[in-house]
C-alpha cells in the first residue's frame, strides 16, 4: 500500500478506534479541517492565496488595465492616470487626460488659469458631465480650469501627478481635493488590500513612509500586476511597504473555512468600530508632512494652494448610532485649521446653503451631483475673487 494512500486512510482509522459518536466525528473532523487550513499557509506561497482572495472581475479589469482598454491608462509614476480622449458614457477627457469643459491647452491666455487635483470627487466620477463638475461651474470669461482629478487618487499621488507632468500648464491656483478619510490610502500599495470589494481598479500604486520626518517614497511598477499571482516576491515587496498587508495576510489564515471566516468577521468589525472611536489614525503624521511638502513645493514656485475637504454624506448626516462617535471629520479639519493649512471645508459650506442632501448627494452617498458640485464652486469662486482683490494670490491678473 502506498505512503499517499495510507495518509489518506490515517484519520477515518483514528476516529473510529476513537469509538465516537457520528455527531463528535462530525465535529472533530471539521475542527481539525479548520486547523489545517489555519496552519497551510506556512507550506503554501502566499501568489496561491492571492488567486483566492481576489474575485474574477478584478482579474479582469486588471488585464484591460495593462492592455490599456480600460478608461485608465498605467503611469510609471502615480500607479495610473486618466486615458486621454476618452468618451463612456458621462465620461469624458481631453487629448491630455483632463476630465475638463473645453479642450485644455499649454499655451496661456490671459486669463486666471486653475488647475483641479484629487480623485474622482474632484472629476465628478461617471455621476456627473464634465459641465456639471466644480471645475466647469468655477469657469467663466476670466477664470480657466482644468481638471486632472484621477478615480481613487490619494493626496501622494495628485502631488506626484503635479510635480512630474502638470506644471507644465503653469496654473495660478492648484486645488486639490481630500476625500473625506485622506489617512488610509497613503499607507496603501495595492488597492484591494485596503478594499477588497474594488474590483474594478485592483491597481498599485506609489506611496510615501514618513522615516526620521523626512518622505520616501516607495515606488511601483504597474507590469508587476502581470505577474503578482504567481511571483511570491511581489507580495513580499507589498508585505514590507503596504500597511494593509495584514488584511491579506487574515485572509490566507481565517478566509478559508466557514468558522475561521466567522472569526475573522468579527474581528474587522471590531476592527472597525475601534477606527470609529479612536479620534488618531496611523499615518495622521504622515498626512500632515505630505500637506507641509505640497504646500511648500508648489506656493514656492510662485503659485497658491487651496485644499478642499469633500464630506460624503454620514460626515454631515451621520444617523443615531454614528452620531454617538467622534467627529472625525470635524477633528481633522481642526487639525488643518491648527497646523495653518488653507483647507475649506465643503461640509460647512452644504450646512450653510441649507439645501437637502437628498438634492446634494448622488445615490452611492459619496459623490455629489451637479448641484452640489455648483455650491462648491460658487463658494470657491468667492474665496478667489476676494484674495485676488487684496492681491494675496501671486501672478494675480485681475
Amino acid at each position: 500500500m502506498s505512503n499517499s494512500l495510507k495518509s489518506s486512510l490515517f484519520l477515518p482509522q483514528l476516529l473510529n478506534k476513537l469509538n465516537m459518536p457520528a455527531i463528535h466525528r462530525t465535529i472533530f473532523v471539521l475542527l481539525a479541517l479548520e486547523f489545517i487550513a489555519i496552519c497551510a499557509p506556512l507550506f503554501i506561497p502566499d501568489h496561491v492565496y492571492l488567486g483566492f482572495f481576489l474575485k474574477e472581475k478584478a482579474m479582469k479589469s486588471t488585464n484591460d488595465f495593462l492592455n490599456n482598454e480600460s478608461f485608465l491608462t498605467p503611469d510609471s509614476v502615480t500607479g495610473w492616470r486618466n486615458r486621454a480622449s476618452t468618451h463612456k458614457a458621462k465620461w469624458r477627457t481631453d487629448s491630455y487626460g483632463s476630465r475638463s469643459s473645453s479642450e485644455v491647452s499649454l499655451t496661456r491666455n490671459n486669463n486666471y488659469r486653475i488647475m483641479f487635483l484629487g480623485s474622482s470627487m474632484i472629476n465628478g466620477g461617471t455621476h456627473v458631465e464634465n459641465y456639471e463638475t466644480i471645475s466647469a461651474y468655477l469657469e467663466n470669461e476670466e477664470i480657466e480650469t482644468l481638471n486632472f482629478g484621477t478615480m481613487l487618487y490619494g493626496l501622494d499621488q495628485s502631488f506626484l501627478l503635479y510635480t512630474h507632468n502638470l506644471k507644465k500648464f503653469n496654473p495660478d491656483i492648484i486645488i486639490i481635493g481630500l476625500d473625506s478619510n485622506p489617512v488610509s490610502v497613503l499607507g496603501n500599495l495595492y488597492i484591494p488590500f485596503r478594499d477588497s470589494r474594488e474590483v474594478n481598479m485592483p491597481f498599485l500604486k506609489p506611496r510615501y513612509e514618513l522615516k526620521n520626518s523626512s518622505l520616501e517614497l516607495v515606488r511601483i511598477d504597474p507590469s508587476m500586476l502581470q505577474n503578482i499571482t504567481s511571483d511570491s516576491s511581489i507580495l513580499s515587496f507589498l508585505s514590507r511597504h503596504d500597511d494593509f498587508y495584514t488584511q491579506f495576510s487574515l485572509f490566507k489564515h481565517l478566509g478559508i473555512t466557514p468558522i475561521a471566516n466567522l472569526l475573522n468577521s468579527v474581528r474587522s468589525k471590531t476592527e472597525s468600530l475601534r477606527y470609529y472611536l479612536n479620534t488618531q489614525t496611523d499615518n495622521t503624521d504622515l498626512l500632515l508632512e505630505l500637506m507641509e511638502t505640497t504646500v511648500s513645493t508648489i506656493e514656492g514656485s510662485g503659485k497658491r494652494v487651496i485644499f478642499i475637504y469633500m464630506p460624503n454624506r454620514a460626515d454631515i448626516e451621520p444617523g443615531r448610532l454614528m452620531g454617538k462617535f467622534p467627529d472625525r471629520y470635524g477633528i481633522r479639519q481642526k487639525l488643518f485649521k491648527d497646523n495653518g493649512f488653507p483647507v475649506v471645508s465643503v461640509r460647512d459650506i452644504f450646512l450653510q446653503s441649507g439645501i437637502k442632501n437628498s438634492i446634494i448627494y448622488s445615490g452611492d452617498n459619496q459623490h455629489y451631483t451637479a448641484v452640489g458640485n455648483r455650491i462648491i464652486a460658487e463658494h470657491l469662486e468667492e474665496i478667489i475673487l476676494l484674495d485676488t482683490e487684496d492681491q494675496t494670490l501671486p501672478g494675480s491678473r485681475f
